[in-house]
């Protein structure tokens, strides 16, 4: 026992002695991409007063979308399971369907229904769990097919679903 003991006291005594070393080279002559630190805080103060007199940044409303969602012809939902999940504070699961690919769904609670799609991409869900929930279907920027259910108002989506 004595033996472990005393080669973890001298393996925490060497590495006290390397954090206590000192630093092969002085901070002030370390250079990154050829520049000391000096200069790269000069660089960033000389950016910094350069963005404050500039024009503002446009807002996200503003902003172009990188990649733009790409909409599906009207009855073109894929056939397969979607598994949703929605953002409340954290990410979390929530029952997900199976398009299948005849004009109905099936819930993961075991219910069945209708599910129509026009050429907006407004999809409509009629019977089972999902019954009177409007939805949005989107590509990703993988190509994966997306389904976002809105939420009572239609003002926005709450819950996303993917295939």
């Amino acid at each position: 026992m004595r033996a472990p003991l005393s080669l973890a006291v001298l393996s925490l005594g060497a590495f006290l002695a390397a954090c206590n070393a000192a630093p092969a080279q002085s901070q002030s002559s370390v250079k990154v991409d050829g520049k000391t630190a000096a200069e790269w805080e000069a660089e960033a103060d000389k950016a910094l007063a350069a963005s404050q007199t500039a024009a503002p940044a446009p807002t996200l409303a503003q902003a172009a979308p990188t990649a733009a969602p790409v909409a599906a012809k009207a009855g073109a939902i894929p056939a397969g399971h979607y598994q949703c999940t929605i953002y409340v504070g954290y990410l979390q699961n929530s029952p997900g369907f199976t398009i299948n690919g005849n004009g109905t769904y099936t819930h993961e609670q075991g219910s069945t229904g209708k599910v129509s799609m026009d050429n907006t991409g407004l999809v409509l869900f009629t019977g089972g769990a999902l019954d009177g929930q409007a939805a949005k279907y989107e590509r990703d920027g993988g190509g994966r097919p997306v389904i976002r259910l809105y939420n009572e108002s239609r003002s926005r989506t709450d819950i996303d679903c993917q295939m």
